[in-house]
C-alpha cells in the first residue's frame, strides 16, 4: 500500500527497470557494485540499486518515506531514497538547497562544500508518467559535495569522518514532490582510538576504490554518460528510477 506523503526536510541523521543484474565497467571491483532491479515503497517505484547491499529496514526501523541500502564492509557506503515535499527552490538552486539542508541536519554546515550542481536527464522516469495528466513531468537535478561529520557521540572536530555526497533530486511538480537519492561515500574515517585512515581500508580481502577518491573535480553532467568508478551507481539510478504507481503521492 503506498505510503503517506511525508513532511518536508526529513533527512536522516546519519550518514525503467531492467530485471537483469548490471555490472559497471570499472577498473576496480571495489569502486562500484553490481546493480540489480529493486522495488521501492512496496513496488510503487523501482530503481537499480547495488546488489548485495543490505536493505536497512531489515535491521532497524526506517521511516515510511525512505528506502535505505548500505554495504556491510568498508568503506560503508549507503544509498538513500527519500520522498519530500517539493522545495520552493528552483532547479538552478535545488542542488545547493538540498545539500545545504543535509549538511545542516548532520551538523556539518560549517565545513561542508558543494562541488558541482546542475540539471541531468532522467530516462525511465520520463517514460512512465501518469496517463491523462497533460502537465505531468519529471525533471532531475544532481549535486556533489563533501561534509565532515562526527561519530562515537563526538563532534566533527573531535572524531571527524569526511564523506562525499552525490545526490539526485527528481522533481515531480504535478504531485508537489521531490524525490532525493543520496549516495554517501566515506573518504576518511576516524577510529575509536582517534587515528584516521582511508575509508576504503578494510580486511585483507577488501578492494580499494579506484581513483579519484573525491568528487571535487567531477561535474554532475558526467552522470548522463558512463562515468568511472562509484558514480556509475548513481548514473544507473538516474537512468532506471521511475514511479510505477502514482497513488504513492496521495
Amino acid at each position: 500500500h503506498p505510503h503517506p506523503h511525508p513532511h518536508p526536510h526529513p533527512h536522516p541523521h546519519h550518514p525503467c527497470s531492467n530485471p537483469s543484474a548490471w555490472r559497471p565497467d570499472s577498473g576496480s571491483s571495489g569502486s562500484s557494485a553490481i546493480m540489480a532491479d529493486q522495488e521501492l515503497w512496496g513496488g510503487a517505484a523501482r530503481s537499480a540499486v547495488p546488489s548485495g547491499w543490505t536493505d536497512v529496514s531489515t535491521l532497524r526501523e526506517v521511516p515510511d518515506h525512505q528506502e535505505v541500502f548500505a554495504e556491510e564492509g568498508a568503506p560503508h557506503r549507503s544509498l538513500i531514497f527519500e520522498i519530500v515535499e517539493a522545495a520552493v527552490a528552483g532547479d538552478d538552486d535545488a542542488g545547493a538547497y538540498y545539500l545545504g539542508d543535509l549538511f545542516e541536519t548532520a551538523g556539518a554546515a560549517a565545513s561542508a562544500r558543494v562541488f558541482s550542481a546542475g540539471a541531468v536527464q532522467p530516462v525511465a522516469a520520463r517514460e512512465n508518467l501518469p496517463a491523462g495528466e497533460a502537465d505531468a513531468e519529471v525533471r532531475c537535478v544532481a549535486a556533489f559535495g563533501r561534509m565532515r561529520v562526527g561519530k562515537f557521540r563526538a563532534t566533527a572536530a573531535e572524531a571527524p569522518d569526511d564523506v562525499d555526497v552525490a545526490m539526485l533530486i527528481f522533481r515531480l511538480p504535478h504531485v508537489g514532490t521531490d524525490i532525493l537519492v543520496t549516495l554517501n561515500l566515506p573518504r576518511v574515517v576516524t577510529t575509536r582510538d582517534g587515528a584516521t585512515k582511508d575509508a576504503a581500508e578494510g580486511g585483507a580481502g577488501d578492494a580499494k576504490p579506484a581513483e579519484p577518491a573525491t568528487l571535487e573535480d567531477q561535474e554532475v553532467s558526467c552522470l548522463d554518460g558512463d562515468p568511472d568508478g562509484e558514480l556509475q551507481m548513481l548514473s544507473k539510478v538516474l537512468k532506471t528510477f521511475h514511479v510505477q504507481d502514482w497513488r504513492l503521492f496521495g
